[in-house]
């Protein structure tokens, strides 16, 4: 995940979060750690293993590389955006979030593995 909860309950981007403060997943509000490094995108992952609905684990770097990418093209071009946001009226955690002005938000998902024709 991309995004994590810190202790006020404010939403703070891997890429910036600061390595000093526990950090909570948003969906289950388990512990999480910030991952960052040379080689490896900025992430959070679950400190222990868990039945979290919200976020599940095992995102390729593709993914999360790609995820963050969007995101930033799109906020380049004038939209705001919401990585991971969580839509509790539908369910959903789109990967991101976009919308521009008062324009209905779009949701988008980010398909990173092959699908097959059917």
């Amino acid at each position: 995940m991309l995004i994590a909860m810190n202790a006020q309950h404010q939403l703070v981007n891997a890429a910036t979060a600061d390595r000093q403060i526990e950090y909570y997943c948003p969906g289950c509000v388990q512990p999480v750690r910030l991952k960052r490094g040379a080689v490896i995108v900025p992430h959070f992952a679950h400190v222990h293993a868990t039945d979290c609905d919200a976020f599940s684990e095992g995102e390729t770097t593709d993914h999360l590389r790609g995820k963050q990418q969007l995101a930033t093209w799109f906020a380049a071009s004038g939209y705001t955006v919401r990585l991971e946001a969580g839509l509790p009226e539908i369910h959903q955690r789109p990967d991101i979030l976009v919308r521009r002005g008062t324009a209905q938000p779009l949701a988008l998902e980010f398909q990173c593995s092959p699908l097959s024709v059917e």
